[in-house]
């Protein structure tokens, strides 16, 4: 026999002798191989003292995540008491599930549903009490993918102290990112939190309106569920960037027409403009950010560079204002680049 057969592992055994029950014997004896009894066993400790707290702390922390609803699906109809737009199925979502998420991470507080009031100053998006999230580039960018996050109350601290230095975006902790996928006349939004829509949502200009279609999942067919519209439109008015209707309120609905939020752009003296958004006061968290994303998208693509370079000057050399009187917003946003540079 060939000595590789005899010693095929080069251990100076051959195979012969390395089969499981003789490897067995080598490290047992006559009275190890006897099956304890129940008494036997169950005297001696299963497990290290220390491994045991180890797997019990994990399995505490395991149960709190395991404690965090999912976001509801979109194609789910929302209950009586979560006030995100209808949809129809068969389920109901569970109530508060995106915001008991959003709680759960670290640094994440939940915003007071009474703050609807919301506008850009720079590459920051802000409420009536201070900045809340953060653009990836300013508005009148052409830098792709265009992303936003959501700031923690730490870094909301330090941008408002009088020392206030310039915040970088921290691109590990998105909620959202619109990327422009080529030859295509549309955007799509991804959302990186279980919080956020699953799937990818489709932002396009079509028919005189601004769209999002939502697609859950790979092949499924998109639902629309966001359209916006200027109050007061007309089918013969003319084209989507035009300033001074720019400037007129425009209204974005869900598909039962139900109207959640009202937007415009508001100039001020100097000839900046502010662009501020009006939250319906019952939308749920998950909503809500849906809705600031899509808001802040869409004015991401219509004050593009290479849009205004095709469709003309909107805002004939104005700028995006900071937030007045407020020098570290000032540093930490600027007041952004001339549309026509």
């Amino acid at each position: 026999m060939p000595s590789s057969m005899l010693d095929p592992y080069g251990t100076g055994k051959s195979a012969e002798a390395s089969g499981p029950h003789n490897r067995r014997n080598e490290h047992t004896s006559g009275d190890e191989e006897r099956i304890p009894t129940y008494a036997e066993s169950s005297a001696q400790p299963a497990i290290h003292p220390e491994e045991l707290r180890q797997i019990q702390q994990a399995l505490a922390e395991s149960a709190l995540t395991a404690s965090e609803p999912a976001p509801p699906p979109l194609d789910t109809p929302q209950s009586a008491t979560n006030h995100g737009p209808n949809t129809t199925t068969t389920t109901t979502a569970t109530p508060g599930a995106a915001d008991e998420e959003i709680a759960g991470l670290p640094g994440y507080s939940i915003l007071d549903h009474t703050q609807t009031s919301f506008s850009i100053h720079g590459t920051f998006i802000h409420s009536p009490t201070g900045p809340v999230y953060q653009l990836s580039s300013p508005l009148d960018g052409r830098r792709t993918p265009f992303r936003i996050r959501r700031l923690r109350p730490k870094e909301i601290t330090q941008m408002m102290s009088p020392a206030a230095q310039p915040l970088h975006f921290d691109a590990s902790n998105i909620l959202y990112e619109v990327t422009a996928p080529p030859l295509l006349e549309e955007y799509h939004i991804f959302g990186k939190r279980r919080s956020c829509f699953p799937g990818v949502l489709e932002l396009k200009y079509s028919m005189n309106k601004w769209r999002v279609k939502h697609v859950p999942r790979i092949g499924a067919k998109p639902k629309e569920i966001l359209a916006s519209k200027r109050v007061g439109f007309s089918p013969f008015s003319s084209g989507r960037l035009d300033r001074k209707k720019e400037e007129e309120s425009s209204e974005w609905k869900d598909a039962q027409g139900r109207v959640l939020a009202t937007e415009v752009l508001r100039k001020l003296g100097d000839g900046g403009v502010v662009p501020s958004i009006e939250l319906i006061p019952d939308l749920d968290q998950t909503w809500r950010e849906v809705v600031l994303t899509v808001w802040a998208a869409r004015l991401w693509v219509a004050f593009g560079k290479e849009r205004t370079h095709v469709y003309g000057s909107r805002l004939e050399g104005g700028s995006f204002a900071s937030m007045p009187g407020s020098s570290p917003i000032d540093r930490l946003g600027g007041k952004g680049k001339n549309v026509l540079q």
